[in-house]
């Protein structure tokens, strides 16, 4: 017989999130009632709602409705797996406390946000019940912003939540949470210039425990953060701001390669699909008849310095110094 554990329900949360199903993961994490209730899981409730939201986040959560509510378990010993999983759900404090209801009719990105006051305690009905958030519960929650529609205040105040709390400025955190401006590179380079710059590089150059490494590349928080930036670039069309944050890497010292070069295509890659699923908003539409003088020049010269010659690179072993 094989238990229903947490480790193989935060697996079919994940599962369920990828297969765009927001409320067979929501019913799964209400019928851990009876098990441990930690951070753990509700991370991976998260994260399975991101997955949702990548793939489709007009999906609307409806717990009861969902696909592992109305599944057929095997029975096992006269019980069916549907039956104590039912009555772990009715013990569980958070279903009878209504989480479910928060969840319903909302959709993925809606419902990360809401996951995340109420671990925030900002929802006092839940006070107590949920854990505090932790690195991993803002950079996934992060993550699944970018795909809901563009919001600044929203990846800002989630970024100053986190400061408050006294957690990391992780480069992977503050990558996603760039990738939640858009399109929007003005509002991203004023964030980074008035609150984000400052956490990146205390966390970057802080004090070590640990020796020091050559398996340690140095500044790769700052690096991932200017990555997020150049992101954005490319959602904005603007090929001659993403040039200019890459000699300001070079300026600071840090390796420029084509990561950077595959982020800036990957915002573009990004803005296409939207508008292809959506059509172009007024926006875009602006954005591409002010689109910039001599972009395919300043696209080649953003080419050109992020694959420069590196002699780590053995791709190029043979290329001329």
């Amino acid at each position: 017989r094989i238990e229903v554990t947490p480790v193989i329900v935060r697996a079919a949360m994940a599962a369920y999130g990828r297969a765009a199903d927001p409320s067979s993961a929501c019913w799964l994490f209400d019928s851990l009632g009876n098990k441990t209730m930690n951070i753990r899981t509700w991370n991976s409730l998260l994260g399975a709602l991101a997955s949702s939201a990548k793939v489709d986040n007009s999906v609307i959560v409806c717990v009861e409705d969902s696909a592992a509510s109305h599944s057929q378990l095997v029975v096992k010993n006269g019980v069916s797996s549907e039956v104590a999983l039912s009555k772990a759900k009715r013990e569980s404090p958070l279903y009878s406390m209504g989480i479910s209801t928060l969840l319903d009719g909302k959709n993925s990105v809606e419902a990360v946000k809401t996951l995340v006051d109420i671990m925030n305690g900002k929802l006092s009905d839940f006070q107590g019940i949920a854990p505090n958030p932790n690195s991993q519960t803002y950079c996934v929650a992060a993550s699944a912003l970018q795909h809901g529609p563009t919001d600044t205040h929203a990846a800002l105040e989630l970024f100053r939540t986190a400061s408050e709390a006294n957690l990391e400025a992780d480069g992977r955190f503050i990558n996603a949470v760039f990738r939640c401006f858009g399109d929007e590179i003005d509002a991203a380079l004023t964030a980074w210039r008035n609150d984000i710059r400052k956490r990146c590089i205390t966390h970057e150059y802080r004090t070590r425990n640990a020796p020091p490494s050559i398996h340690r590349k140095m500044g790769k928080n700052l690096i991932a953060a200017y990555h997020g930036l150049i992101y954005v670039c490319g959602r904005a069309l603007r090929p001659d701001i993403a040039l200019r944050l890459v000699y300001a890497m070079t300026k600071e010292g840090l390796d420029c390669d084509e990561n950077a070069l595959n982020c800036y295509k990957s915002g573009k890659r990004m803005r296409r699909k939207l508008a292809s699923r959506r059509g172009p908003t007024e926006e875009e539409k602006k954005q591409e008849k002010n689109k910039v003088r001599l972009s395919k020049q300043y696209e080649t010269l953003l080419q050109i310095e992020c694959t420069k010659y590196d002699r780590n690179d053995k791709r190029r072993a043979a290329d001329k110094r």
